[in-house]
């Protein structure tokens, strides 16, 4: 698979290199010096990754989020969760890229109102943007291997 230059989001590059948001989150958190503003530089990322995160590579793909009901960003990172699950599914070949896309465009919604009851504070169109990112990165593979 070719990948792009650079990363436009977290998302975008969690989808395509088959990690956990969280995964690439902690990698910011720890320095990782691939990351220039809302950007990510691939080979930067890929070799950090391999120097500090090697056991990425034998990891089983999981979904998981803290549960603390009280605590809005825990809310936060489940509603993130939820779309991970869908990723995850589409890439363990449970669906489609169509069912994926169709799930997924009904679920943003819900994920956004659902967001908005808990007061969750979310990037309401940071998450229609990694959204169609990511949509968007999994029809055009669809369509390169055909």
């Amino acid at each position: 698979m070719n990948l792009p230059d650079y990363f436009d989001s977290q998302a975008q590059a969690a989808a395509m290199l088959k990690l956990s948001i969280y995964d690439v989150r902690s990698a910011k958190t720890a320095g990782c010096a691939a990351f220039h503003g809302g950007r990510i530089g691939t080979k930067e990322f890929q070799t950090w990754l391999k120097e500090n995160r090697p056991d990425l590579e034998d990891e089983v793909p999981r979904v998981s989020a803290r549960v603390d009901w009280e605590n809005k960003a825990c809310r936060r990172e489940m509603l993130f969760c939820l779309l991970e699950y869908l990723e995850l599914a589409l890439d363990e070949k449970q669906m489609s890229v169509e069912q994926f896309c169709a799930i997924g465009d009904k679920t943003i919604s819900l994920v956004i109102k659902l967001g908005r009851v808990w007061g969750a504070r979310i990037n309401e169109s940071g998450y229609r943007d990694n959204w169609r990112s990511i949509k968007q990165y999994h029809r055009e593979e669809t369509t390169s291997s055909a």
